[in-house]
């Protein structure tokens, strides 16, 4: 076992998302905007969507810079007339969607006693 030589970019390469679309929403901050990296790298155009749009064109910015097609969209995922938009601003960009990463969420602050 010990002469068996692993190449590692191989292995990698089966996971190349060439070709394909990403949606993520809650891009433009936190684990959202670390999938719209990933996705990005691995080769994915991204439309990083937020509620801030300023968010979404920072990390947008950033993917640009690494040579990777992506597009900001500001959308609120609680209106169904945002999500048809994004949904549609993708498809006129690109001509498809084929990844969606719904990361977008709200939190609540309360006592724990509640």
């Amino acid at each position: 076992m010990a002469d068996v030589v692993l190449d590692a970019k191989p292995i990698l390469d089966r996971f190349r998302l060439d070709g394909r679309t990403a949606l993520v929403t809650g891009g433009g901050q936190g684990i959202g905007r670390a999938f719209a990296h990933a996705l990005g790298e691995a080769g994915a155009a991204v439309a990083v969507v937020d509620v801030v749009l300023e968010r979404a064109e920072n990390v947008a910015g950033e993917l640009a810079a690494k040579g990777i097609d992506s597009i900001a969209l500001q959308a609120d995922v609680t209106k169904p007339d945002d999500v048809q938009a994004m949904v549609e601003a993708v498809v006129a960009k690109w001509g498809k969607l084929t990844i969606g990463v719904n990361n977008a969420g709200i939190g609540q602050w309360v006592n724990s006693e509640d």
